[in-house]
């Protein structure tokens, strides 16, 4: 039998870690190039989301300022300012509306034509 001298062994020894390093490293790459996908999706999402947020903020902006407020309470609540006066049409005052016979015709006409 031979015996293999110690200089031997230890560049075997320095051969099969160096191998499974290069074959760790082989996959920690491998790995990290796949997420590096993940991370660029993310950030899609990311601007997205930060879009959705910017305008929700102006949105918030718009609900706490008067006119806001005013538009809704004369929109949706029916509520009109101190001193105002309603004028309220009968249903079928105007007609002509669906045919669109009335569509060139000024404001002022359809009004003389209501009251006269």
């Amino acid at each position: 039998m031979m015996m293999r001298s110690p200089i031997h062994t230890i560049r075997i020894a320095v051969a099969l870690i160096s191998l499974g390093l290069a074959i760790s490293a082989g996959r920690t790459i491998v790995e990290l190039w796949q997420r590096r996908d993940v991370v660029d999706v993310r950030k899609r999402e990311l601007a997205k989301i930060q879009a959705e947020n910017n305008t929700l903020q102006d949105k918030l902006k718009d609900m706490g300022s008067d006119a806001y407020v005013e538009r809704v309470a004369r929109d949706q609540l029916g509520m009109i300012k101190e001193g105002e006066t309603i004028v309220m049409l009968p249903e079928g005052a105007v007609q002509g509306r669906e045919s669109g016979e009335e569509k060139n015709i000024p404001n002022w006409k359809k009004w003389w034509s209501l009251f006269f």
